[in-house]
């Protein structure tokens, strides 16, 4: 399981470190360049005082050189070098330090040009070489005007002016140093900064993930016992606000689940202790009089009836557990509603004495909807069974259709009593009751429940509501009308052909 705090703190401190290491490298390239321009502009300076003590007069070069003024050429330690040349390659004049030429005079031109050039000792120098003449030296290092015009003009005699070439050299010892230096301390300042910015990075993701701590230590102390503590505060911070939210609507769920579960485990121990206690008194009174052969038939009359009634809550029960594990098929085909709902009502008041209801069936002739027949049915008679058990006595029930914009919907209504409205949504539980009427014995508290797993295994939904008026409606929402099914084809009759109606008999 990878760390998301982790994560970030190493792509932020890459980050970081990417952007310090790029600023480094630009603020040394920018400096570098500018301490190397600083560094040629000297060299030029120097050349253009040497080009500035030159002179010749009627082909005569002059050099007005003074050791003494220029001890930088004379040094034993890291001394600057200059070389003359003339125009045809012979050397002039060197520095006596030099031993050596300096570069090919050939290679010179009016514009100056630097190089690096290695000494025969294995030294670097930087090296600037410029092609000019005597007494008319213009300013070509600087593209300015000339800082040495001829005193004169020559006599018409007069032999024609000399070049000369000149290179100066200096050891650029001090500026690889100094360059080095440069990105030392800028690659030093960029580390620096990249460790104090991993530092922060990570104290304040410390911080910014306080709060999913603080969180996860909450969660971490609940169990099945405290699902109904509350994970959100007023502390939480809004990125985590959704998440608290619907870990709360979630511990709700799962305590309202548990709730649920503990009830039905209460209520499936009553249904059983009832019929079990009313078999061990049957068994009792049985072993007291067993010479009564008409108490003992009695006795096992009422034993057939109590395993009857457990038998039918347990296939009740292993048909919802069917129906919500979703391992119950559904085969649809078309079903005549008001056909349905007619021959259960049929089924259901059948053998149970004089009928004080009225079903009332508002459902247009040929309505047909695409359900299971069978399931649909076992819904329909849960729903007309909960409203003739629950209604109040005398009052008619009425089963309606309507078109809807979801599709076809059935709503059975009766007057009944009031229900509070925090047991409405607990009419689907198993084995609620919430009055006297509720709690007969001939009911074990399955019907809405079952109900509810059959409309959602067919794909449709149930609503339970009561109005002010007490009216009681039980909706079936979202059912599919269809066509009605084609009717079945008459075969044509087939001739019988007799033995004496067949030709070619004797």
């Amino acid at each position: 399981m990878y760390s998301v705090r982790r994560r970030t703190t190493v792509a932020l401190v890459l980050a970081v470190a990417a952007v310090m290491a790029g600023v480094g490298f630009a603020i040394t390239a920018v400096l570098g360049d500018r301490m190397r321009d600083e560094f040629d502009s000297a060299l030029a300076t120097k050349a253009r005082s040497l080009m500035a003590l030159t002179d010749q007069e009627r082909g005569r070069i002059e050099l007005d050189y003074s050791p003494g003024a220029m001890p930088e050429f004379e040094r034993e330690d890291a001394p600057e070098h200059f070389q003359f040349w003339l125009d045809d390659g012979q050397v002039l004049y060197r520095s006596s330090r030099l031993e050596h030429d300096l570069v090919d005079p050939a290679s010179a031109s009016n514009e100056p040009r630097w190089s690096d050039v290695t000494l025969p000792d294995g030294g670097i120098v930087r090296t600037v070489r410029i092609a000019f003449v005597p007494g008319v030296v213009h300013d070509v290092l600087d593209g300015g005007a000339p800082s040495v015009a001829p005193t004169r003009d020559p006599a018409p005699d007069a032999s024609p002016d000399r070049g000369l070439v000149l290179a100066v050299a200096r050891e650029r010892g001090s500026l690889d140093r100094s360059l080095a230096s440069l990105r030392g301390i800028a690659f030093s300042v960029a580390g620096l900064g990249a460790v104090i910015a991993a530092f922060l990075l990570w104290r304040g993701l410390s911080l910014a993930f306080r709060p999913i701590d603080a969180l996860a230590a909450r969660v971490a102390t609940l169990d099945a016992d405290a699902l109904d503590t509350s994970i959100a505060s007023d502390r939480v911070p809004r990125e985590l606000a959704p998440i608290t939210r619907q870990l709360d609507a979630l511990l709700a769920r799962l305590h309202e689940s548990f709730a649920r579960e503990r009830r039905f485990t209460g209520n499936v121990a009553h249904e059983l202790r009832t019929p079990i206690a009313e078999l061990r008194t049957l068994s009792a009174m049985a072993e007291r009089w067993p010479d009564d052969v008409d108490a003992v038939r009695a006795f096992f009359a009422d034993v057939g009836g109590i395993a009857g009634q457990m038998e039918r809550v347990v296939a009740d029960l292993f048909l919802l557990a069917r129906c919500q594990a979703g391992r119950e098929s559904v085969a649809r085909s078309p079903v005549d509603l008001a056909g349905a709902v007619r021959a259960v009502w049929s089924d259901l008041t059948r053998g149970r004495g004089p009928i004080d209801r009225e079903l009332v069936v508002n459902v247009a002739p040929s309505t047909f909807v695409a359900t299971d027949p069978g399931k649909f049915s076992i819904l329909l008679r849960n729903l007309l069974d909960n409203a003739r058990s629950h209604g109040i006595p005398r009052a008619p029930i009425t089963c309606a259709a309507h078109v809807t914009r979801e599709g076809l919907e059935i709503e059975i209504t009766n007057p009944a009593v009031a229900i509070a409205s925090d047991d409405l949504p607990r009419l689907t539980e198993p084995f609620f009751r919430n009055d006297a009427a509720r709690s007969a014995s001939d009911h074990a508290g399955l019907g809405l429940t079952l109900a509810a797993a059959l409309t959602a295994l067919l794909g449709n939904q149930l609503d339970l509501s009561q109005d002010a008026d007490g009216i009681f409606r039980a909706r079936v929402l979202g059912l599919r009308p269809t066509n009605a099914p084609p009717a079945p084809r008459t075969a044509a009759p087939v001739p019988v052909t007799t033995p004496s109606s067949r030709t070619g008999m004797p």
